[in-house]
């Protein structure tokens, strides 16, 4: 009768883990679908936020090419010579960009990127 009692216990509290267990793995899943949820909406309004200011830039650029090609072709005498000289300035400025990239954009996007990371870590040790 003893045994009994025992099994009976031992079951009864082997039923209450797999209860505790499965609402833990529910919770864990629920955790995460929200975490990326949190990430995929970050990453979108990132993404936005991006096109937004590029689009802004390129339209500066742009304007400010007009202009500075107006400003030159009026002290040369020469529209053409005023436009192409925008041209070479611009060109200038991509072969520094181009030259440079390394330090200006990969190196910097990585740094961010493993930062995100190391902090997501972080948060997952803290918890």
């Amino acid at each position: 009768m003893e045994k009994e009692e025992h099994l009976d216990d031992t079951l009864e509290a082997l039923g209450q883990v797999l209860g505790y267990s499965k609402a833990y793995l529910e919770q864990q899943i629920e955790y995460h679908k929200l975490s990326l949820v949190e990430r995929i909406s970050l990453l979108g309004s990132s993404l936005v936020t991006g096109f937004i200011v590029l689009s802004l830039m390129a339209l500066v650029f742009i304007f400010s090419g007009i202009a500075l090609g107006a400003y030159f072709a009026e002290l040369l005498d020469s529209y053409p010579l005023g436009y192409a000289l925008v041209a070479v300035i611009y060109l200038i400025l991509l072969v520094i960009l181009f030259a440079s990239r390394h330090r200006l954009i990969t190196g910097p996007i990585v740094g961010i990127i493993i930062e995100n990371l190391y902090n997501e870590r972080k948060e997952r040790s803290n918890q």
